[in-house]
């Protein structure tokens, strides 16, 4: 139920009476009203701050309420509350004109003067709106064609033996046997028992793509490598009682999934040793009766048929060894090709289910064949209809008809109709036999999808599982080939994929993969390529380091193969952790290193990076104009060669440049012009940083409630993007805005917020400047001793990172502090 308490002046109170009984009609919503919940002799301010701990607070503005100092005593606890990140929400209800409070002016209002039920309607519908949300759509493949034989007991059993939260069962047994099918008949049929149902489909998967995936399904949207990403989803699923269904597992490492908590999980797999199970019984799945193959057969074919060839059906039946899909296949051959019968089946049985797989397979004509196969050599969770015709080469239509052959003996399933994704058993792409012709198709096509990732890339993340499969067979070719190089490109392609979705995990796992077969075959060039992307994602988690490392072998192989192309974008990147080292003079003469090659190269984008960071260098030394020169290089680079990305990074840092000479309407004028850009090409992120400087913006010309507003639409966008880089920043510059208007409390819990993530995130350069804040804030506060403390932990970071100008902050802060407490010679000595 959503509580809300109604702010508002004692003059007021009959409309309030009248909103408080629409808003409470359906028993959905519970309204705090003092005439109701304080009784005589109540400590009025007590019962009022509980109330105030409501879900929201409406603030009815009228000139009465303006006035009262009652009323701006409640609605601005509920303001700072909300911009501190607590759960109250604070809505102003225009009911008469006043004078807005400046806090409010630009805060979005239910405005009640003209037309009040129709005002009324908009604030139930907002406030039944801040309920949790409900249980997320059910995340299953389709439910099982009713053809299929429904495995009742067990059903039963599994309900059973799911029944408490926290449960684990796993089914176990051979291909064909049904194990997929019966977890999601039971899944289907009993979702309800559960807040959640979440599927994973483990097949040819690695960890760490299982864990993307998953944070992917949750929309946790996990920031960290693979430990904080596993983590993370198996906190959330843990948390709730769900049931997590983990199809076709492969290996022991899945129990590093495995969720523990309130969560349910249900493993199926062939397996019958993996380690988290081996003191687990698995649930009894046998094969069918032979009164079930009859009662099936009598289904699908008629029960007086069956009845005439009683005896032929079950030595059918025996030499299928009672298999759910070979029985299925069975009686599809039967039901739609005329040249078979019950009786000539049984006059010529198949030797077992894969002969009789493989003659289903050579019964088909030329064209359902040929795209069957090219089914069984694309990704075995699932693939587009489209990319298995590519690869038979068949138009739509050939495909279509091709496909109706197969899905009408059931050689292959259906997925998702609308969105044509279908798959084939393990045992089915075994019988299929996938010719070497078959697989360069589709490594091929697969690559050629891939080299225009970019223009289609949302459906290109539908076609990874395909590029791995295509990866996983050419890098097993031979390494000077023509199939190994296309695998290494499809790596580099699917690399830059999972780093454009933020799929970090996956893509440092593509890197290694390129890096361990360029060694094994010894290929310089690619090697280079793989140790330089290795540590582009290391240096986005914060292991500088080791990515610096990494760095410098990849140089050494360049400067050995004259590859200059190379080495350019090798020296780029050394003088991002430069840079993020503090030492500014090693990152200039690094970036002049690119610059000179870039210029001999003719290679615009590289030189557009340069600049950029050169900029940023030069004016993390204070010098402005010649960063401002280089950014006017930037600009002129973007423009020419049209890269509207280049150019609108181009305008925040001159923006911030600026700031820094205090031109702030010029810089509002360039961060306007970023904007514009931004909102062309959709870049949510880049406009996290807009609403930064412009909060900067606004705070230097004394405005800190807007900027305080600009900073709250950039929480809510980072959240929304699950950026916590820009959260924790956005946590620190409100904490300092409210330091300036005095909020000290509250600035010192926004700070501690940010040092979390910090600490989470592993960023070392902005953990230490929160600690100095915070010692700043608690200074303010008196808190001497703590503020020494942080200072202390300021001090070590910065020693270990190399960071100069955050250790003279922190000697100047200590001094400031010991002036204050009287012990000047320590003040002097520091």
């Amino acid at each position: 139920m959503t509580t809300v308490f109604l702010s508002h002046s004692s003059k007021d109170k009959s409309f309030v009476r009248e909103l408080a009984g629409f808003l409470e009609s359906g028993g959905d919503i519970k309204v705090w009203l003092d005439e109701r919940e304080i009784d005589f002799g109540d400590n009025i301010p007590s019962a009022i701050s509980k109330g105030l701990d409501a879900d929201a607070v409406l603030l009815i503005l009228s000139p009465d309420s303006v006035d009262s100092k009652y009323v701006h005593e409640e609605w601005t606890d509920a303001y700072w509350s909300q911009l501190v990140g607590e759960a109250t929400k604070l809505a102003p209800v225009l009911l008469r004109d006043c004078k807005i409070p400046h806090l409010l002016k630009n805060k979005k209002r239910f405005d009640l003067r003209t037309n009040q039920p129709e005002g009324f309607r908009q604030i139930k519908t907002w406030l039944l709106g801040l309920r949790s949300a409900p249980p997320p759509p059910l995340d299953l493949p389709q439910r099982p064609p009713d053809t299929y034989i429904v495995r009742e007991e067990q059903i039963k059993e599994l309900r059973e033996r799911m029944r408490e939260p926290g449960s684990l069962a796993h089914v176990q047994g051979m291909p064909g046997l049904g194990k997929t099918t019966l977890a999601l008949q039971y899944a289907h049929r009993h979702h309800l028992d559960f807040e959640a149902v979440y599927w994973l489909d483990c097949r040819q998967k690695s960890l760490a793509l299982m864990a993307e995936e998953l944070d992917f399904k949750l929309g946790t949207k996990t920031t960290g490598d693979l430990d904080t990403v596993l983590r993370e989803v198996k906190a959330y699923l843990g948390r709730k009682h769900c049931l997590f269904i983990l199809d076709n597992v492969e290996s022991d490492e899945i129990e590093q999934l495995l969720p523990g908590g309130r969560a349910c999980v249900l493993i199926t797999t062939r397996h019958n040793n993996l380690k988290p199970l081996r003191s687990r019984h698995p649930q009894s799945l046998p094969l069918f009766t032979e009164a079930q193959c009859l009662g099936y057969f009598g289904e699908q074919l008629g029960t007086a048929e069956v009845s005439r060839n009683e005896d032929a059906a079950k030595a059918l039946f025996r030499r299928l060894q009672y298999l759910p899909l070979g029985v299925a296949v069975a009686v599809a051959l039967i039901r739609e090709d005329v040249r078979y019968t019950l009786p000539s089946m049984v006059a010529k049985l198949p030797a077992d289910v894969t002969a009789l797989l493989k003659e289903a397979i050579a019964a088909l004509s030329s064209d359902a064949r040929a795209l069957l196969q090219a089914m069984a050599a694309c990704a075995p969770q699932g693939f587009r209809l489209s990319l298995a015709a590519a690869v038979a080469k068949q138009t739509e239509s050939q495909s279509l008809d091709s496909l109706q052959k197969l899905r009408s003996r059931s050689l292959v399933d259906e997925l998702d109709r609308s969105a044509r994704r279908y798959q084939l058993h393990s045992l089915m792409r075994e019988a299929a036999e996938v010719s070497v012709e078959v697989r360069v198709a589709h490594a091929t096509e697969v690559a050629t999808l891939f080299d225009t990732w970019e223009a289609d890339w949302q459906l290109r993340l539908q076609d990874l599982g395909d590029l791995d499969v295509a990866v996983a067979w050419g890098l097993k070719q031979p390494h000077s080939g023509a199939s190994w190089l296309t695998a290494c490109n499809s790596l580099l392609r699917g690399y830059e994929l999972n780093k454009r979705v933020g799929a970090w995990n996956e893509a440092f796992e593509k890197a290694l993969r390129l890096t361990t077969s360029a060694q094994a075959c010894n290929n310089a060039k690619v090697l280079c390529a793989g140790y330089t992307y290795q540590a582009i994602i290391l240096t986005h988690w914060g292991r500088m380091q080791e990515a610096m490392e990494l760095l410098k072998a990849s140089e050494s192989i360049a400067l050995t193969l004259s590859d200059l192309t190379a080495l350019q974008a090798i020296y780029g990147n050394q003088a991002a952790i430069a840079n993020s080292w503090g030492k500014r003079d090693q990152a200039v003469e690094l970036l002049k290193k690119q610059e000179t090659i870039c210029l001999e190269l003719g290679e615009r984008k590289g030189l557009l990076r340069s600049y950029a960071m050169q900029a940023s260098a030069l004016r993390a030394k204070g010098m402005l104009n010649d960063s401002m020169e280089m950014l006017k290089r930037q600009e002129l680079i973007a423009i020419e060669i049209n890269d509207l990305e280049g150019l609108h990074a181009c305008y925040g840092n001159q923006a911030l440049l600026m700031l820094d000479w205090n031109r702030l309407d010029e810089a509002m004028l360039l961060l306007d012009k970023e904007e514009r850009i931004v909102e062309d090409i959709g870049d949510k992120e880049a406009l996290l940083g807009i609403y930064g400087t412009k909060a900067l913006v606004m705070e230097a010309w004394g405005r800190f409630n807007d900027a305080l507003l600009l900073l709250q639409h950039q929480e809510d966008l980072a959240s929304e993007l699950g950026s916590l880089r820009h959260l924790q920043a956005v946590y620190g510059n409100q904490g300092m805005i409210l330091k300036q208007i005095g909020k000290y409390e509250d600035a010192i819990r926004l700070q501690r917020k940010q040092e979390g993530i910090c600490r989470e995130i592993g960023d070392k350069q902005a953990l230490q400047t929160s600690y100095g804040n915070q010692a700043i804030i608690l200074g303010h506060l008196g808190r001497s001793d703590e503020a020494l403390q942080l200072l202390d932990k300021k001090q070590q970071i910065c020693v270990e990172i190399g960071h100069r100008s955050g250790l003279q902050a922190c000697y100047g802060t200590r001094a400031n502090i010991f002036r204050t407490l009287g012990r000047i010679g320590e003040a002097l000595a520091t």
